[in-house]
């Protein structure tokens, strides 16, 4: 139940935000091939995005300000990024010149080239993004790999990769479970209709243009 605008999640936590900048999150387990969800936590009410990895949890604010969690507190961090994804021992985002960043969990931002919109990174740090064009790009070492296809937003991890065009189609990318590193074999269309979705532990979340949450298994 509920509403959120955008979601994310790793392999314990789901966290959103919906129109409003209201930040929720819930926690779920995978006992025999169901998750268990606890009901939805509010947290505050000032995020337009939440990203939650092995790294922690961060958020970007209405100014594209960049905030982290510690504790029960939330901290500033330096730099503006419209977007962030949290893998395992790196941080990602872009910002409103759709430029690149990271940072080691310990750092502070380092640019990368080339351009992209959107982007996720797994727990295992494998990066996927979309550019302005929708055009799909995997880090491949240290320069960007085009993927055939469109898509507004891609999300990589446990579950493969994933993502929604823009007619909020959906799409898996044959032999990425697992969080494989590689471009795998090619798009298999899901049914459905989602304008944004997150991949975790055998398990795909996502939101629809109406901003209700939807997931599957497997």
């Amino acid at each position: 139940g509920g509403r959120l605008s955008q979601i994310d999640t790793d392999n314990l936590n789901v966290w959103g935000v919906n129109s409003n900048f209201d930040a929720f999150s819930l926690t779920f387990t995978i006992s025999a091939a169901i998750p268990q969800l606890s009901g939805w936590k509010f947290i505050t009410n000032r995020f337009k995005r939440v990203a939650v990895g092995e790294g922690g949890t961060w958020a970007i604010g209405a100014e594209d300000s960049i905030h982290y969690k510690v504790g029960n507190q939330w901290k500033y961090f330096d730099g503006k990024l419209k977007d962030i994804s949290v893998g395992g021992t790196k941080i990602w985002g872009v910002n409103s010149a759709d430029s690149i960043f990271y940072k080691t969990l310990t750092g502070n931002w380092v640019s990368v080239g080339g351009k992209l919109k959107q982007i996720s990174v797994s727990g295992k740090d494998h990066v996927w993004g979309v550019n302005s064009a929708d055009s799909i790009f995997r880090r491949s070492g240290n320069s960007w790999k085009n993927i055939g296809g469109k898509l507004k937003c891609v999300s990589v991890g446990e579950a493969g990769v994933w993502g929604v065009n823009a007619n909020d189609d959906i799409f898996y990318r044959l032999g990425t479970y697992g969080d494989v590193d590689g471009d795998g074999t090619g798009w298999k269309h899901i049914g459905g209709k989602l304008k944004w979705i997150s991949s975790a532990k055998g398990t795909v979340f996502g939101v629809n243009s109406n901003n209700d949450i939807f997931y599957r298994v497997g």
